[in-house]
């Protein structure tokens, strides 16, 4: 089991989600976070489950809650994850951080 590594833009993502859904259906708001969180623990055990995504860099993957895409690599210790954005978002190199 890997340990999960959660980058800064990636726990902005989750406060900013949880705030925007909370605004519009407040009762979403939490279960929405929680899910994507769940579907993180996942890549703990299962760290191969995304799809690769070489456009935006060496080893990022993506794994799908649906609307929403959590991005991330991993190494031999640790699940880094990068980003969690909604999936409508046109994704680019930008919007990750370096490495």
């Amino acid at each position: 089991m890997l340990r999960l590594r959660f980058f800064p833009a990636a726990i902005a993502d989750l406060v900013d989600t949880r705030a925007y859904v909370a605004d519009h259906r407040p009762a979403s708001a939490g279960p929405l976070v929680d899910r994507l969180i769940d579907r993180v623990r996942l890549l703990a055990d299962h760290p191969d489950a995304g799809e690769r995504l070489p456009r935006l860099g060496p080893g990022v993957r993506r794994l799908t809650e649906a609307p929403y895409v959590i991005l991330y690599r991993t190494t031999a210790e640790e699940v880094q994850v990068l980003r969690i954005l909604h999936g409508a978002r046109r994704i680019t190199r930008r919007a990750l951080p370096p490495g």
